[in-house]
């Protein structure tokens, strides 16, 4: 049954990744498509700070995420019990 499902899968995978039609590189046109229609129309200015601001805003929300789904699993695991407490340190300490 294993295998089956392994041979299945790999079959799946092979059958989803073979394309249909040939790859053309990104920097020559479709054939039978004009390359005057493929120039960008809108000019966007040099200094264009959206791209900036988009990029800030996405770092923040990520690190929001990760504080706050870090900080939910500390404390889920320590009111399950699951977080060790510190080794006690003896009072004649060694030098």
């Amino acid at each position: 049954m294993r295998t089956l499902s392994i041979t299945l899968l790999a079959a799946l995978t092979l059958l989803a990744a073979a394309s249909v039609t040939r790859a053309h590189a990104a920097t020559t046109p479709p054939a039978g498509m004009p390359p005057a229609l493929l120039l960008q129309r809108k000019q966007v200015a040099q200094h264009d700070d959206t791209r900036v601001a988009v990029q800030l805003v996405v770092l923040g929300a990520a690190v929001v995420v990760v504080v706050v789904i870090g900080t939910g699993a500390y404390f889920l695991r320590k009111r399950l019990g699951l977080t060790a407490a510190p080794p006690e340190q003896g009072a004649g300490g060694h030098h």
